[in-house]
């Protein structure tokens, strides 16, 4: 996958469907979690299973603001497998040594589509993996604290599956405030906690990073990094390439989205976004107006702008233009499929 703005990234939606489980569980239905995002779920593998940095945030907050349980983002991590991670979590898997397991994450860390950056460092006495949210806008501390959690219950649900048992942690550091109902922390982890420290991060001895991991595999790991690292080749088709190019017009907008701006937040010039599209049999124009479809008929029902202004906010030059369009892609005029979808 490649690197985009940190302001812009793409996800898959295999964590987003790890954490609707999570609240359904709990009784909560994910319907009011995702109306009005744009986040299509019916086909994890398909067209529509990427989503925004804004998007996944948005659903976060709603998550958090519908939960009665606190510590949500703790349940979530703990609720994460390796194999949630994709292609990135099976090549780690396979790691022959912890060490190499995170020599991957540190050199890919920033191409996989995983919602905190981790990042590995070994001293002398003491080994430590810290975590901060992979975009780089201010988060509100309860939205930092929520992927803090996640971060911290993903390497202790992963740590398992890696180690086979608990995995020894000596410390945790993190850079909220101490809690009121602080003891969650120690009693999942058996560890001291320490807060207001300046990063957040797990500590551990050194003499882990020697550990086999069940799995280990070094055939495995070399033919797994060979997979992983040949997708991220932008020479090379990859059926996600129309599904982030959608994610990114139902965010911004289809009509104010160059092709040229796209490609630059997909990491790629514009001549290899063209020449990709064209691998999945399609063009920027076929996605603009397949968005623009999807955001005009969004618009007509949930909505009381006249015609004319939806047009204009999709980027048409005049109402005409608009109505054409409409009828051509949705085989029915805009005011009809207004009343009609009301009823």
């Amino acid at each position: 996958m490649p690197n985009l703005s940190k302001e812009n990234l793409i996800y898959r939606t295999n964590l987003l469907f790890v954490l609707l489980n999570v609240l359904e569980n709990e009784g909560i239905s994910k319907e009011p979690l995702l109306r009005g995002t744009g986040i299509k779920l019916h086909n994890p593998s398909g067209p529509q299973a990427y989503v925004s940095t804004p998007q996944l945030l948005d659903v976060i907050r709603r998550a958090m603001a519908i939960s009665p349980r606190r510590h949500l983002g703790l349940r979530f991590g703990q609720a994460v497998t390796m194999t949630n991670y994709g292609l990135y979590g099976l090549t780690m898997l396979s790691a022959p040594r912890l060490r190499d397991l995170f020599d991957f994450m540190t050199r890919h860390d920033a191409a996989s589509d995983v919602i905190v950056r981790f990042a590995f460092s070994e001293g002398p006495a003491m080994a430590a993996i810290s975590f901060h949210p992979s975009c780089d806008r201010h988060l509100e501390s309860d939205l930092h604290v929520f992927l803090v959690e996640y971060a911290l219950g993903a390497c202790l649900s992963c740590g398992r599956e890696l180690l086979g048992s608990e995995w020894p942690i000596s410390a945790i550091e993190m850079t909220a405030a101490k809690p009121a109902a602080s003891t969650v922390y120690g009693d999942t982890f058996g560890c001291p906690i320490e807060y207001g420290r300046p990063v957040d991060r797990i500590l551990f001895h050194p003499s882990l990073l020697d550990f086999v991991p069940k799995q280990g595999f070094a055939p495995t790991f070399a033919l797994m990094q060979g997979l992983y690292e040949g997708q991220l080749d932008p020479s090379l088709p990859s059926p996600a390439i129309e599904a982030r190019l959608q994610a990114i017009m139902m965010e911004r907008g289809a009509g104010s989205v160059s092709i040229e701006q796209a490609s630059g937040w997909l990491g790629m010039s514009s001549r290899t976004l063209r020449r990709r599209l064209t691998m999945e049999g399609t063009n920027f124009r076929l996605v603009m107006n397949k968005v623009r479809m999807e955001q005009a008929a969004k618009l007509l029902l949930e909505s009381d702008l006249p015609i004319g202004k939806i047009a204009e906010r999709l980027g048409y030059s005049d109402t005409s233009n608009f109505r054409h369009a409409f009828r051509m892609g949705m085989k029915i005029s805009p005011s009809v499929y207004r009343a009609t979808a009301r009823r």
